[in-house]
């Protein structure tokens, strides 16, 4: 059994609009929401064995703040080039690379893209991820290379307030 959840970054920054769209960083209410979306999955014993984010500035400090909240060491927080395209096919071969081991996933990404991905892998249409949101997703799998179209059960859908 296998697990993946999905994370949109929390909510960014567009006050300086000459930023390239990887330096945005995340604006105050993102910051409250990320630690808040952090305390919420250690209360409900949600922890990654892996976190991986976007290179996006917005997502990785996202998931840096998750982490703090998990006591998820920062140096373990990797980060994929994958997760920033807006490509399905590049997303899943990520995933078919993480190692059999890790059970429990995180994965800090962007919209609409994270909303495809769970869409293609569960088979249905959730319509929103609104910013720090997160989709979990369950796999009956012994590892990650079996990773496909409608192989994945959504579990819970969630939107910190």
């Amino acid at each position: 059994m296998k697990q993946l959840l999905l994370i949109r970054h929390a909510k960014s920054s567009w006050e300086d609009t000459s930023l390239p769209d990887l330096d945005r960083p995340l604006n105050k209410r993102g910051k409250k929401e990320a630690s808040s979306l952090g305390k919420l999955l250690k209360e409900k014993q949600i922890i990654p064995q892996l976190l991986v984010s976007s290179p996006a500035k917005r997502a990785k400090k996202t998931a840096i703040k998750i982490a703090r909240e998990l006591d998820y060491k920062k140096r373990n927080i990797q980060t994929s080039d994958y997760i920033y395209s807006e490509r399905i096919p590049d997303i899943i071969h990520f995933i078919h690379s993480i190692p059999k081991t890790q059970n429990k996933v995180f994965i800090v990404g962007h919209s609409p893209c994270l909303l495809l991905l769970a869409n293609h892998l569960v088979g249905s249409q959730c319509n929103h991820l609104k910013t720090c949101g997160f989709i979990l997703i369950e796999f009956k799998i012994k590892s990650w290379t079996e990773v496909a179209e409608n192989t994945g059960k959504i579990i819970t859908l969630f939107r910190v307030e």
